[in-house]
């Protein structure tokens, strides 16, 4: 694996962009509860345990995924970028082999799919990262303004 020289920052997503996949559970199980309640005349312990287990499945849902997101993490090195392809595995691309940059959504959660040049593996680049502001002035430093990264995170 090529080496990008001296790593500067780690940015990690946020978990807050994740809260609807995390709730969705939740939202379906409050119609079913009640349907339950008011159609089948369930006793209201029955229903009051349905909502209880969609709320543990919302909690160990956040607890498993919570870990995750620092496998994630898009790191900033001196010479270009260190993340994570859509399949999950590590992909690096220096900065002047960056092609093309292209806005991507997956699950409601949005990325920016970087092409290097040649046959190098996809970045995927999550667009909610914690600390976004503070990632895109870093890429504009490192990459320069006219760059295709600077303006394909700029554009979205």
């Amino acid at each position: 694996m090529q080496s990008l020289g001296a790593e500067l920052h780690s940015f990690r997503p946020s978990s807050r962009a994740l809260a609807p996949l995390f709730l969705l559970p939740a939202v379906l199980a409050i119609p079913m509860a009640l349907r339950k309640l008011l159609v089948d005349d369930a006793s209201l312990a029955a229903v009051g345990l349905a909502l209880l287990v969609a709320a543990v499945v919302v909690l160990v849902m956040f607890l498993l995924l919570l870990p995750l997101l620092s496998f994630f993490a898009v790191h900033v090195h001196e010479l270009g970028l260190k993340g994570t392809d859509a399949y999950g595995r590590s992909a690096l691309v220096a900065w002047p082999f960056i092609r093309d940059v292209a806005p991507v959504s997956l699950l409601g959660l949005e990325y920016l799919r970087i092409r290097p040049t040649g046959a190098g593996r996809e970045l995927w680049l999550p667009r909610f990262l914690v600390e976004q502001k503070a990632f895109e002035r870093l890429v504009s430093e490192r990459a320069g303004p006219g760059h295709p990264l600077t303006l394909g995170l700029a554009r979205s």
